[in-house]
């Protein structure tokens, strides 16, 4: 899960169906049943989560929602607030809640253990609700008239094949992954013809995920070499959201050292902080280094803060 610098007496945000109120900037216990990795994989996500809204002047977004759920399940909070973050998620942007939910399937199942299938049942994505890119509405069909352009149309191709094979999680066909390599033959071509990412400003929102898509569904190598070229897209907003960047990470940090950063990927053990330091200057994420750091310094201070009955924090139920 992209995870997610706890500012306490800035937002006004009202939660009014939760049960208890939380405030914005609220980091739970760590109780006896609550792994370590799994504590430190929730305070992560919250502080993320946290600076997110700050940096958004206070606006809580759908992935916001989802990421609170997340990590309030992982800390055994109430099953009352989880439900309604959900909820709050799904109506708030109900096509990419269902895309969130289709490919999200360790989220997924610490909700249907903790909350129960039955509640699950009630929040899963309408049938109405499609994704926001699927195979269905990035086609060739669409892409490949007069209204686009020719490297549009090469993207939406290499999309559908991307897709064709991949209808849900598990083993990954042969005939997938061969097109998988022709994508990456095509990929890399189209990299060397235009020395850059092909992004936003290029080829437009839906398309500019397509790129990276074929990266992450490559080998090492090819991620590694274009780990540079996606930080670059990412910070220059080329290709929207840092969730794609730390997909990447994640899965680079999976295959060479068994761990990863962010939590995106499951089952697979969260870096220690040693470990973390080390990583993130191993893979050039300098700028990231500093910010984890940061975050966990602040967290650390407005926690103490919250502590002193003198310093009574403005902070307001969100």
């Amino acid at each position: 899960m992209d995870i997610p610098l706890i500012i306490l007496s800035i937002f006004s945000l009202c939660m009014s169906n939760a049960t208890s109120g939380q405030n914005i900037g609220f980091i739970p216990e760590q109780a006896p049943s609550i792994a370590d990795k799994d504590y430190r994989l929730a305070v992560m996500i919250l502080e993320e989560t946290y600076q997110s809204i700050e940096d958004d002047n206070g606006q809580i977004v759908y992935a916001d929602y989802w990421n609170l759920a997340y990590a309030y399940t992982l800390c055994e909070q109430s099953r009352e607030e989880i439900t309604f973050f959900l909820k709050k998620c799904k109506r708030m942007h109900p096509k990419n809640f269902t895309q969130l939910f289709n490919t999200s399937p360790g989220n997924v199942k610490q909700w249907e253990d903790y909350l129960g299938t039955e509640v699950l049942a009630k929040i899963r994505p309408d049938k109405s609700d499609k994704e926001t890119f699927t195979p269905d509405e990035i086609t060739p069909e669409i892409y490949c008239t007069s209204k686009y352009t020719d490297l549009q149309c090469q993207l939406a191709r290499v999309w559908q094949a991307d897709q064709h094979h991949r209808g849900g999680f598990g083993d990954i066909t042969d005939q997938q992954r061969e097109l998988d390599k022709s994508n990456q033959v095509l990929i890399d071509e189209l990299f060397s013809e235009h020395k850059t990412y092909l992004g936003k400003d290029m080829v437009g929102q839906e398309l500019s995920h397509v790129m990276w898509a074929v990266i992450q569904h490559s080998n090492l190598g090819m991620m590694k070499r274009y780990l540079p070229v996606i930080q670059e897209a990412n910070r220059s907003d080329q290709l929207p959201g840092s969730g794609t960047l730390k997909l990447l990470v994640d899965r680079i940090c999976t295959i060479e050292h068994g761990v990863q950063l962010f939590g995106s990927q499951a089952g697979v053990p969260l870096a220690s902080e040693e470990q973390m330091k080390t990583l993130y200057l191993e893979y050039n994420l300098d700028t990231e280094t500093r910010r984890l750091l940061e975050t966990k310094k602040k967290a650390k201070t407005s926690r103490q803060e919250k502590s002193k009955p003198k310093r009574r924090s403005k902070t307001r139920s969100f």
